[in-house]
């Protein structure tokens, strides 16, 4: 049996339109407070270019831009903005997906560059986390511990998000990376089975692919505490070997039907 981890990215991955619908009206609503000639300049394009960066560098310029007293204020404007709009819905097939790969056993983690407690608390405003094994953001919560920006740091980069995720679940054969297009190059670098942009034919085409889902013995296993899913049953999987040949030969098996996930 093909043990598999899936890596998945959270942001415009799983869940659509989360820059334009939240993130943007969310520095729109605190640049026009605390800077609003920035505010009466500020566009789509800058919001997107601050993607990717940790919450805990972004604040630390906003507080070296406009002095900590008001770094500090736009934070927390950002922060209560973007919870208080609603989350978009998932992208399209991508709930079915995670539904297959569920009951498939694939093992399901999601990354993302927001700090770990919103995105926790999106996982679970979605209803996600009976199909999402494992959860990394970035830092552990919005607030700086003493100084302005003395973050409680978790990881610093794309690659390490995945390094972590994958570090999580050893024990996987092949390791499958979906997501937007900023997870490419450190996917490859640490030697994944494989990289796919985030749409809904990947989804769907994946879905499909799987098949009918193997028999296999349950354990009991510790995931992350805190989404409250210690000792849950769940299916075993065993042994990270990454052989690039190995690895493509599986996945055109899965792409004709021949090999059932």
């Amino acid at each position: 049996m093909k043990n598999k981890l899936f890596i998945l990215g959270w942001d415009n991955a799983l869940v659509s339109d989360i820059v334009e619908n939240k993130v943007h009206p969310a520095y729109l609503a605190m640049l026009a407070e605390v800077d609003p000639n920035l505010h009466a300049r500020w566009t789509l394009d800058d919001t997107v270019s601050m993607q990717g960066e940790q919450p805990e560098k972004i604040w630390q310029s906003f507080c070296e831009l406009l002095g900590d007293e008001k770094g500090r204020r736009a934070r927390e404007i950002f922060y209560q903005t973007y919870r208080r709009l609603p989350l978009p819905p998932l992208t399209e097939n991508a709930l079915p997906f995670l539904r297959k790969l569920n009951a498939c056993g694939c093992v399901v983690a999601v990354v993302s560059n927001k700090t770990q407690k919103i995105l926790e608390e999106e996982i679970r405003m979605r209803k996600l986390d009976g199909l999402i094994d494992i959860a990394i953001g970035t830092t552990e919560k919005e607030e700086p511990q003493g100084t302005v920006g003395g973050y409680d740091r978790r990881f610093n980069s794309r690659i390490e998000l995945l390094n972590e995720a994958i570090e999580e679940w050893p024990d996987a054969e092949e390791v499958v990376v979906i997501a937007g297009s900023g997870y490419a190059e450190p996917a490859y670098v640490l030697g994944v089975s494989r990289f796919e942009e985030a749409s809904a034919p990947v989804f769907d085409w994946i879905r499909r692919a799987c098949g009918a889902c193997v028999r296999v013995r349950t354990v009991r296993f510790r995931f992350y505490d805190r989404f409250g899913l210690e000792g849950r049953s769940a299916l075993m999987l065993s042994v990270n070997v990454l052989r690039p040949g190995v690895c493509r030969a599986f996945f055109a098996s899965v792409k004709d039907g021949t090999v059932r996930l």
